[in-house]
């Protein structure tokens, strides 16, 4: 029971860190409204997962060891952050006059289901091109793994512990955010936001390219 308090205890402190899927969850919501934002964070919820079975199954081994497979996953995510980023910075609302229009979402009709794939791809993609993610999951779970039991059923139950802690958080954001949707869709402020925004995902991207292969 201790082990598993310790766990929960660092995967709230480590999720309540603010990073890219915090950012990309911002814009989602302030563009799409409240169904934009929750299918992005399940996005990034999948993404956890799929590192979580990687780990098990051994695959984020092969991730450690092959330097040609990292700097692949590696580039990849770096490349696909900062496109984000400088989607960001080029939308046309962020430097349009008008104010950003209330979304289908705002008017009880729901968003487009090409919108809602959409965000929920960015989700996943943000987390599973991110090979320090997977190293994370490689280096973290498994120092709370009991070697009398099955390893597998372990590294899937705390992966789906920490998605499920994940999406609580993730949600609460995205309806703190919609709270003050009105107010983020100004023009001024909504510029500010797509510009910030953009710069901290490039940031990110950035982060990823430069950090070295451990």
């Amino acid at each position: 029971m201790e082990q598993f308090t310790m766990f929960l205890m660092m995967s709230v402190a480590l999720i309540l860190t603010p990073g890219a899927d915090t950012a990309l969850v911002t814009k989602s919501t302030i563009v799409h409204g409240k169904r934009g934002g929750v299918a992005t964070a399940a996005g990034t919820a999948a993404g956890i997962i799929i590192h979580t079975c990687a780990a098990a199954m051994g695959l984020s081994v092969l991730l450690a060891q092959s330097a040609v497979l990292y700097e692949t996953v590696k580039w990849a995510g770096a490349v696909y952050l900062i496109y984000l980023g400088i989607s960001s910075l080029l939308s046309k609302g962020s430097s349009s006059g008008k104010a950003a229009q209330p979304s289908v979402e705002d008017a009880d009709v729901p968003v487009g289901g090409s919108s809602v794939i959409k965000c929920f791809s960015q989700g996943v993609l943000t987390n599973v091109l991110n090979p320090k993610v997977a190293l994370f999951f490689l280096t973290f779970l498994p120092q709370f793994v009991r070697a009398d039991s099955a390893s597998f059923t372990q590294y899937l139950t705390m992966g789906l512990i920490y998605a499920f802690l994940l999406i609580v958080w993730l949600l609460i954001f995205v309806y703190f955010i919609h709270a003050f949707r009105s107010w983020l869709q100004k023009p001024s402020v909504h510029k500010t936001i797509e510009r910030v925004t953009g710069a901290v995902l490039i940031g990110f991207g950035l982060k990823v390219a430069l950090e070295q292969r451990p």
